[in-house]
């Protein structure tokens, strides 16, 4: 009888395991937001990223996982491995600069850009290495600086 009521409860606390870990799967997965629909948490401009380094900063739009918008000026596009980034700088052209590794079919907007064009984007921030990571990115908004 204590066997039995042993695996009873060794059954369900395995089943209350996987239920949590499939729990955090499904709040955790990066594909919650909807980039092209939802409307962004927080947006900022390349020439206040600086303001985010800062720890005691009360700016609170560049938490990890958040949609934000993004403007900035392009410093560059790159392709690799059929993957495109953008690169923004803000008006003074110094690092910390943003990276805005774009979503698949955004390949008719990004032919239409060049540098020194201004540009929202609206992208999932991931954090700071030397620049801020933006992934999932679409283009919202730009224009073309002569």
């Amino acid at each position: 009888m204590l066997k039995k009521v042993h695996k009873i409860y060794t059954k369900g606390a395995l089943l209350l395991v996987v239920a949590v870990i499939l729990f955090w799967w499904y709040v955790d997965r990066p594909d919650r937001y909807d980039v092209i629909n939802d409307r962004p948490l927080g947006a900022i401009t390349v020439d206040n990223i600086s303001d985010y380094f800062n720890p005691s900063a009360e700016i609170n739009a560049l938490v990890p996982e958040r949609l934000v918008e993004i403007e900035g000026q392009i410093k560059e596009i790159n392709t690799l491995n059929g993957r495109h980034t953008v690169m923004l700088k803000g008006r003074k052209d110094k690092s910390p600069y943003i990276i805005c590794d774009m979503q698949t079919g955004q390949e008719k907007e990004l032919k239409l850009l060049k540098e020194n064009d201004t540009i929202k984007i609206k992208g999932i921030f991931k954090g700071f290495l030397k620049d801020a990571i933006f992934l999932h990115c679409m283009i919202t908004h730009h224009n073309i600086n002569e």
